[in-house]
């Protein structure tokens, strides 16, 4: 039989479990698929253009298909990682690793906020910091019904 995805065979329960808890963590800890979502609930706002007025249509959904890819692609390696591990230690070395490359993005805006990246991107970072987004209630998905948007949010995981 083919193992296109080297599943170890043989290996012991204590691994399973572990590979199991990671598996049912890793959607929990990936926030760009989630925030992804949410924004595309919300919907592009032309209000921001005030703040950013470089900001368009175009771009925001750019910005959040690509945030939700990056976070398809995350769950897509977390899962092959977790799977192909054959020691417990492997599995939450592979789950810690793969945890701190998806927070640098979000350590980098820290950084600027706090002006260690120099004092450009400081006032850009804090005014990203002021943006507020309105939480959508429900999302249309015909004439006339609608689905609360924190259950679709909630099905998706």
């Amino acid at each position: 039989p083919d193992n296109k995805l080297s599943v170890p065979s043989g290996v012991t329960r204590a691994v399973r479990v572990s590979q199991f808890i990671a598996l049912i963590l890793a959607p929990f800890t990936q926030d760009d698929f989630i925030s992804s979502l949410d924004m595309f609930t919300v919907r592009y706002d032309k209000s921001i253009v005030k703040e950013f007025p470089a900001a368009s249509h175009p771009k925001w959904f750019l910005a959040n298909t690509l945030r939700g890819l990056q976070g398809c692609l995350y769950l897509g390696v977390c899962f092959c990682l977790i799977v192909q591990a054959s020691d417990t230690l492997t599995v939450f070395l592979n789950f810690a690793a793969l945890n701190f490359v998806g927070e640098l993005d979000d350590v980098a805006l820290i950084l600027a906020r706090k002006g260690y990246l120099g004092h450009k991107l400081e006032i850009e970072g804090k005014k990203l910091g002021d943006v507020k987004t309105l939480e959508r209630q429900a999302v249309s998905i015909g004439p006339k019904c609608k689905v609360p948007a924190r259950l679709l949010r909630s099905m998706v995981l």
